[in-house]
């Protein structure tokens, strides 16, 4: 849930976490320690987001950001647009126009658009606009330009247009009301555009709108019931707005919602037990909204929630028992929740939950050790928790543990070194590790190399020298590789066809390479 719910759905099986990718034998220049850039998010409503448990996942740590494709393009300046028009632009599906760009520049944009994103565009105009009716377009997204009620009565008149995606647009009502006549939207997104009650009470009356997200706009309990009218909404978010427990009671009367972010909106415990009673909720984010036990015991008792991110509440050890009450859990949260190692054991018992986030809890290795129990567990992040070589031993013997972090960003404190490191390569089941910040060596690097099931590895801040990473450069079976910051001299692998070598900037920090 991105920055926090993310920009991107709780997944309910493990493979559409992981999307396997078919790769050769890596070389030095599919190994990357470049820049970790943030995680690249999808269209941000809760039905496909992950919400916070797409941050901490293997896909959003390994996957880099696609560059722009045959059918996607980037341009900046009209001399650009230009430029590109006068290439085949038969396949082009995709452009995003960042900068100064003027009304009769979009009457260059190819026919062939299906999405366009529109940023930093401060001089278009209504007129403008009016140009891409005449495209196929199914997405738009403005940022951080001007949309004057004209220009937004123009866009109401696509007759295709399904998405639109507002972000730090100014929207008053009159723009919020000419919106409404847009009778092809699906998916609305609304964030940090300062829309009142009364332009929400607008947009509300749009007929197939069936996703809503509007972050950022210090929306109180006052303007929800405008969205009661919404018959065929299923995916809601309105993180960072003032909701509170009288809010959550308004959107409880929604029961069509099937997914449902409302992370930073001062919950608290009535504001969960509100939300508990929505009939058809399987996805809840509700991030940094001061939920305890009594809160859990009341989500517990959601008959259809499977997916529940409560990421920085203060749920404890009492909590995680309250939780499992319900034994249908797929996902979990539970970052940042004071929780030890009675609640990892509770945890653990859990029959149905494939993916858990417990970072930043002090499990230490009891709680590890306890964890590494579980039946079903295939994605673990237990990243800050005081983790050691006993308790990266003990996970290493998880029987369906696939993808694990345990990223360590303390310079002080418990670290996993060698003998952790030859426990978790010798794993029958991990697939992809991340051990950011600890101390496996060289030594623990060989290791990682001969085992040919590992795909995905991170160990920055390693302290692997130039035998480890020669060794990791030959695996035949590694797709992505992070070694950044470590101690590696050998002007050999300083070569500009390893990149895994360059600095953190705003590059992406993970690389892969596909087959062929």
């Amino acid at each position: 849930m991105p920055a926090h719910v993310a920009r991107s759905c709780m997944r309910h099986r493990e493979a559409a976490l992981f999307p396997r990718t078919a790769v050769s034998a890596i070389a030095p220049s599919a190994i990357s320690s470049c820049p970790r850039g943030p995680p690249r998010h999808g269209p941000a409503y809760p039905g496909r987001l992950r919400t916070a448990l797409a941050r901490h996942t293997m896909d959003a740590l390994f996957q880099a950001p696609a560059g722009p494709g045959p059918e996607e393009h980037t341009i900046r300046d009209a001399q650009g647009l230009l430029a590109l028009c006068r290439q085949d632009m038969r396949g082009l599906r995709r452009l995003t126009l960042r900068g100064d760009f003027r009304d009769d520049d979009l009457r260059m944009l190819p026919a062939t658009l299906e999405a366009l994103e529109l940023s930093d565009c401060s001089a278009l105009t209504a007129r403008g606009l009016s140009w891409l009716l005449a495209l196929p377009l199914a997405t738009l997204t403005l940022r951080r330009m001007p949309l004057e009620p004209e220009a937004a009565h123009a866009l109401a008149r696509h007759a295709r247009l399904a998405a639109l995606e507002l972000d730090h647009v100014p929207l008053d009502t009159a723009c919020a009301q000419a919106l409404a006549g847009a009778g092809a939207l699906a998916t609305l997104r609304l964030d940090h555009c300062g829309i009142t009650p009364e332009g929400l009470a607008a947009v509300s009356s749009l007929p197939r709108l069936s996703r809503l997200q509007a972050r950022g706009n210090g929306l109180g309990p006052e303007a929800m019931p405008a969205l009661l009218g919404l018959r065929s909404l299923a995916e809601l978010d309105l993180d960072s707005n003032c909701l509170g427990a009288d809010g959550a009671a308004v959107i409880a009367r929604m029961p069509g919602l099937r997914a449902l972010s409302v992370s930073h909106n001062a919950l608290g415990d009535d504001g969960a037990r509100a939300l508990a009673a929505l009939p058809g909720l399987h996805t809840l984010s509700a991030q940094a909204n001061q939920i305890g036990a009594a809160g859990a015991a009341a989500l517990a008792g959601g008959a259809a929630l499977r997916a529940l991110d409560l990421h920085r509440n203060r749920l404890g050890d009492a909590g995680v028992r309250a939780l499992a009450t319900a034994t249908r859990w797929q996902q979990l949260d539970l970052a940042r929740n004071g929780i030890g190692a009675e609640g990892a054991a509770t945890l653990a018992g859990l029959p149905a939950l494939a993916d858990l986030v417990i970072a930043r809890n002090p499990l230490g290795d009891a709680g590890a050790g306890a964890l590494a129990a579980s039946d079903s567990l295939r994605f673990l992040d237990a990243g800050d928790c005081h983790i050691g070589d006993t308790g990266a031993s003990a996970l290493s013997r998880c029987p369906q543990l696939a993808s694990l972090v345990l990223n360590n960003s303390s310079a002080e404190g418990v670290r996993i070194g060698e003998r952790g490191a030859l426990a978790l390569a010798a794993s029958p089941s991990l697939e992809e590790i991340d051990l950011e910040g600890h101390a496996v060596g060289s030594a623990g690097a060989r290791a990682f190399a001969a085992n040919p099931r590992l795909r995905r590895l991170g160990l920055a801040r390693n302290q692997v020298g130039n035998a480890g990473a020669h060794a990791l450069a030959g695996s035949a079976s590694l797709a992505s590789l992070d070694l950044w910051d470590n101690r590696v001299t050998d002007k050999a692998l300083h070569s500009p066809c390893a990149p895994w070598l360059r600095r953190r900037g705003t590059a992406p920090r993970w690389a892969g390479r596909s087959a062929g």
